[in-house]
């Protein structure tokens, strides 16, 4: 059974320009992960554009409220609230003045108070749920055009943080349907809520040149920010023309007598900048992952995952499953099959059911195991491993009271191969002597460390004393370095930096 600790995931899906298919997408993959009876928290989809929304209108045969269907559904499915009715009545409830220094509990309880739950939708599909933009009425594009993004966020900055956790808690999936361009609400979905943003782009330079940026953007604000969740982008090729292998050849590879660079090699060049790759070869990937035009879907909403009868590798629901299967089971578009445990060409069987997780997808790069006591000093290290790309598990912002911690070890142990214990001058507590007879049992790999300056070396269990450690002190650059080539094993970085 899965701990209730185990958090859902919030995927954005964003596009620079209109017209690429990034809501048809959304709701496709929604479909897809609605059918995984593992998912069993359900799928929240929230249509965050607000400007254009236009989500909830795939779902109006799926969608049926009360006893009223038929002649007036649609009427009282427009008029159900979304969040800017919610996020305008938070804003109201909020203290008016800046409360930076607002408990995360507090700030949790304002939205219970609101009964967040009074704003979702429950589609007939069984697990799937839908936050519309609002509610539709004559007040709706004023609601929209008044409401400050930006001062709320100034307001209360860790705001939108806490809502990506509450709604992590609740739901398996949160797929964010993004504002285009580069605006207030097209930061809030691409910096701040998701840990998967999904770049929907048709091949052209418009569309490539903002989807780019807002990459830059987006990975470079949350390498500064508080936030310890790593920040994974899928490129999503769209409306890509079968009918065209040239020009499909051209806009991918690229053609310098025609001035057009291969948008492969730019996703290439930008990842292996802004995740310090050493190589990125997207090849793999963009030869699996291709979303083909089909004139049909231009005309009304159909999702095709609902209405193709035949699957095959021609039709819109096999490409949307080469996709999800990406997302869930890769560490990033990069990472190539060769490089998996198990090789499979599909997360799912002939009959469209998910197989079994068949490749290590790995979010978190370590392990902190640590005592309250220096809770702040590991939040911090935490934080300067993330500059250097490396993501760390921190049990005690993952638990919830009442969370068994076995289950917990249990549910994330394949996704992490290093620990790091970290040692007061009060040496282990209970809670770590737990940690570290489960990863010995495990045969991960331990590395001790010493917090800054510890006057006298507490007495350590046998399966620590043999292992060598580090005295980490907060005041020297080298420490850190040497932490990070204890965690990845990359003494070529170690020897640079010490140049």
């Amino acid at each position: 059974m899965r701990p209730l600790s185990k958090k859902g995931k919030i995927i954005t899906f964003y596009s620079y320009k209109g017209g690429t298919g990034r809501s048809m997408s959304l709701a496709n993959i929604a479909c897809l992960l609605a059918q995984n009876k593992e998912n069993d928290r359900g799928i929240l989809m929230i249509d965050w554009d607000l400007e254009a929304p236009g989500l909830h209108r795939f779902f109006k045969n799926f969608i049926h409220l009360g006893s009223q269907k038929d002649e007036n559904g649609e009427q009282i499915l427009e008029a159900h609230p979304g969040l800017i009715d919610f996020f305008t009545e938070l804003d109201a409830l909020l203290p008016q003045k800046r409360t930076s220094s607002l408990p995360n509990a507090e700030i949790l309880d304002y939205f219970n108070k609101l009964q967040f739950k009074k704003y979702i939708i429950k589609t007939d599909l069984p697990g799937l749920f839908l936050l519309k933009a609002g509610k539709f009425d004559d007040n709706y594009s004023q609601k929209v055009n008044r409401f400050q993004w930006e001062a709320l966020y100034h307001k209360c900055p860790t705001l939108i943080q806490n809502f990506a956790e509450y709604l992590s808690q609740m739901f398996s999936y949160i797929l964010i349907d993004s504002r285009t361009g580069i605006t207030d609400i097209g930061g809030v979905c691409t910096m701040l809520m998701p840990e998967i943003l999904v770049t929907v782009f048709t091949p052209n330079k418009q569309s490539l040149s903002g989807v780019l940026e807002v990459i830059k953007q987006a990975a470079s604000y949350r390498m500064d920010s508080n936030d310890l969740r790593p920040l994974i982008v899928y490129p999503l090729a769209s409306r890509i023309e079968a009918s065209e292998p040239q020009l499909r050849e051209t806009w991918r590879l690229g053609d310098k007598s025609a001035g057009i660079v291969g948008y492969q090699s730019l996703f290439e060049d930008l990842f292996k900048k802004i995740y310090e790759l050493e190589k990125c070869d997207l090849n793999e990937y963009f030869n699996e992952v291709q979303i083909q035009h089909i004139p049909r879907y231009a005309y009304g909403e159909d999702i095709a995952v609902m209405v193709e009868r035949y699957v095959d590798r021609f039709s819109l629901t096999a490409s949307y499953k080469s996709f999800l299967n990406r997302v869930l089971y890769f560490s990033g578009p990069w990472e190539k099959y060769s490089t998996s445990k198990t090789v499979t060409e599909n997360g799912f069987d002939d009959s469209g059911e998910f197989k079994k997780k068949a490749i290590d997808k790995k979010r978190y790069d370590v392990y902190f195991s640590y005592s309250a006591e220096i809770r702040d000093q590991i939040i911090l290290i935490a934080k300067n491993l993330k500059q250097k790309g490396i993501f760390s598990w921190l049990p005690d912002l993952e638990l919830r009271p009442g969370d068994d911690l076995k289950d917990l070890l249990d549910d994330i142990k394949d996704e992490i191969d290093t620990i790091v214990v970290f040692i007061s001058s009060k040496g282990l507590s209970k809670w770590q002597t737990k940690e570290i007879d489960y990863f010995r049992k495990e045969e991960k790999r331990i590395i001790p460390v010493f917090i800054d300056e510890i006057e006298k070396i507490p007495k350590l269990p046998d399966s620590l004393s043999d292992l060598h450690g580090l005295i980490y002190n907060s005041d020297d650059p080298e420490t850190l370095t040497k932490l990070v080539w204890g965690i990845t094993g990359k003494r070529k970085f170690y020897e640079d930096t010490k140049e």
